[in-house]
């Protein structure tokens, strides 16, 4: 892979060319999963005319304040760190928008045990099985994962469990019964 640039859909984009590509009129936003750097690069070339995005949860606030980010694309935070009765992320975002920087990191912050909780008991070889447990776990509806991918072991439905109990989130509605 050459430096400085990412592959989408098979296909290395460099800030350079990302930036090229905002000057066509119904390319309106852009996700780029690259380091910081390179999504600042594109940010500062192309603002004007597109909106960039990245799908770091752990990014985004910096985003808002640093770069004057506004939308915040594609990635699965939004519906597994927060519920319907705990809207944490939604509300750094606003705070972040009214400017309210401090109290946006605070809140922000008080996300921490949650992101260690899911980071923390995510098997590497089975995330998709993991984020479905989280989501019944949450209330939501979650899933079997298709074959060939691996559903969790008992043990790690029940290490996923204790740190969800423990890390603070206040799910939306009852966890599903067959969670377990």
């Amino acid at each position: 892979m050459r430096s400085g640039a990412t592959r989408i859909s098979g296909y290395l984009m460099s800030p350079q060319l990302c930036n090229r590509l905002a000057d066509i009129e119904n390319v309106v936003a852009i996700k780029y999963s690259v380091p910081r750097p390179m999504y600042a690069e594109l940010t500062r070339l192309a603002s004007d005319r597109i909106l960039v995005s990245t799908a770091s949860e752990e990014e985004w606030l910096d985003n808002i304040l640093e770069l004057g980010w506004q939308l915040y694309l594609c990635s699965s935070p939004p519906y597994l760190i927060q519920t319907a009765n705990d809207l944490r992320m939604r509300e750094y975002t606003d705070l972040a928008f009214r400017g309210e920087a401090e109290k946006a990191r605070a809140v922000r912050d008080s996300l921490n045990p949650v992101r260690e909780a899911l980071r923390g008991t995510r098997p590497a070889e089975k995330p998709h099985a993991h984020q479905k447990y989280w989501q019944e776990l949450l209330g939501q509806v979650g899933g079997r994962v298709r074959p060939p991918m691996l559903e969790l072991t008992e043990a790690e439905k029940a290490a996923t469990r204790a740190a969800f109990e423990s890390c603070g989130l206040k799910p939306g509605k009852a966890p599903l019964a067959k969670v377990g």
